[in-house]
């Protein structure tokens, strides 16, 4: 019996470690976008590698205020520094970028505060 569960036990370790490799270095993170993702983007600027790879995260989030609906897009943050709206991303070079995250705006609020209803899409540089 117990070698019948050990059997399992390596049968289940092997088929998920399969799994994982046949992904092709692990998989996609849906609100990161890491260094080898931006490399193999041959993009030259921030702007241009979340326009190919995730453009979602340049998407408008419609915004419900007491007053009006509005559209909003995220702002932009390099190193946890608020540096402005999206065409901001085009400044940056991206041989500079470690990786590129979406941040929602609840947790962009409670790392920020207010004035973040759309998120942030934080920059980390190398």
């Amino acid at each position: 019996m117990v070698r019948r569960t050990l059997a399992v036990l390596g049968i289940v370790v092997v088929v998920s470690s399969c799994a994982g490799a046949s992904r092709g270095g692990g998989p996609r993170e849906r609100d990161v976008i890491a260094r080898p993702e931006i490399t193999a983007s041959n993009a030259s600027t921030a702007y241009d590698a979340v326009e190919k790879l995730r453009p979602d995260f340049l998407r408008g989030r419609s915004v419900n205020t007491r007053t009006r609906a509005s559209t909003q897009t995220p702002l932009v943050y390099i190193d946890g520094t608020r540096l402005g709206e999206l065409a901001q991303l085009r400044s940056i070079p991206t041989t500079i970028v470690q990786s590129i995250q979406l941040i929602s705006a609840t947790d962009a609020t409670t790392r920020w505060g207010t004035g973040h209803p759309a998120g942030v899409i934080e920059v980390r540089t190398r």
